[in-house]
This record gives C-alpha cells, structure tokens and sequence, in this order.
C-alpha cells in the first residue's frame, strides 16, 4: 500500500511540475508587456499618447525627422532610428504617435532596457515565415518592396498589425492605424 501511494505521489508530482513547465513556456511570450506590439502599441510606444520627445528620451535622438504625406493627404513626421526604429507622429511640437515600425528582435530603451519584441502569440522579429503561419494562419499576404507583407490583424478598433517576410524570416513587425483616410 505505501508502494502506491508513493508511484501516485510520484506520478502527481510529474504531472505538475509538466503542467507548471508548460504555463511557464506560454506565459514568456506575454511576460513583459513593455515587449508587446499590436492594437495601437508597440514596446513604450502608444499611439495617441507617445511624443516624438517621449520616445527620445526612451531611444535617444532619431537620426532623421522629416515631414512626409501618408494616405489621403495627412501630414505626419516620420523619425527614423536607423535600423531599429521607424515612428510616425502626427503634426506639431504634441503630435502623438500614429505608427511604428520595429527593424530589430531587441531594441533598447532607457526606459525599459532591452525589448524583445513580440507579437501576443509570440511571433517576433527573425523567427520563420512557418512560425508566422502556425501562430496566423488566417493572415493576408501581399507583396510589396520586395518583401512579403503579412496583415496578422485588422479593425477599426484594433488598427493593424503587419509583419514583413524577406528569405523566409521575419524582418519587420509594424503596428499601424487601420487606414490613414
């Protein structure tokens, strides 16, 4: 009798330590949610609310802000920190962010150290275009600039998030408004 309640104890404490294993590997894609990009955020970065001075202070100095025209006719600054950020912001010295591009698996900011960023199901920068289709296999594809562009989710509400595929690996992770019009 204390042979089986031993094999039992045994057997229990396997199965929790494995269930304990697995809650552990799912929840280090959410762990960090300065990490996360999609639905009007990426890493610090909140649309409507991050200043071009917010994010640099978090990213230092970009390295060019210029003036461009997206859409129909909306006018934005475009600040680029040279292969790892790309963030537009609307018009004025309080223009908020409207979108962000991330170039880079980890960035760094003085705010929050190093950002892995990631998608909610994980995905991230350098992982594979089959890692990308297992976590959205719904996603719309188009080409465009010699990439292959992923729409991973859209809505009014939501805005869209977009991930770019170059030799089968994911380059850019991009969280945008639904439409500039």
């Amino acid at each position: 009798m204390t042979r089986g309640v031993a094999k039992l104890s045994a057997r229990s404490t396997h199965v929790a330590l494995a269930g304990l294993v697995l809650i552990s590997l799912a929840s280090s894609a959410l762990a960090h949610r300065a990490d996360l990009i999609g639905g009007g955020r990426a890493g610090p970065i909140r649309n409507g609310k991050t200043t071009l001075s917010d994010a640099e202070a978090w990213f230092g100095r970009a390295d060019k802000v210029e003036r461009v025209v997206v859409g129909c006719d909306v006018r934005l600054k475009k600040a680029r920190w040279t292969g790892r950020l790309i963030v537009f912001f609307g018009r004025g010295s309080d223009g908020t962010a409207t979108e962000t591009t991330v170039l880079r698996r980890t960035v760094h900011s003085a705010e929050d150290g190093d950002i892995t960023v990631h998608t909610r199901k994980g995905l991230r920068i350098g992982d594979t275009r089959g890692k990308l289709r297992r976590h959205y296999p719904d996603a719309q594809r188009y080409r465009y600039e010699n990439r292959s562009w992923y729409i991973l989710k859209s809505s009014p509400s939501f805005g869209r998030l977009e991930a770019a595929v170059k030799n089968r690996r994911v380059v850019i992770l991009r969280s945008a408004p639904w439409e500039y019009c």
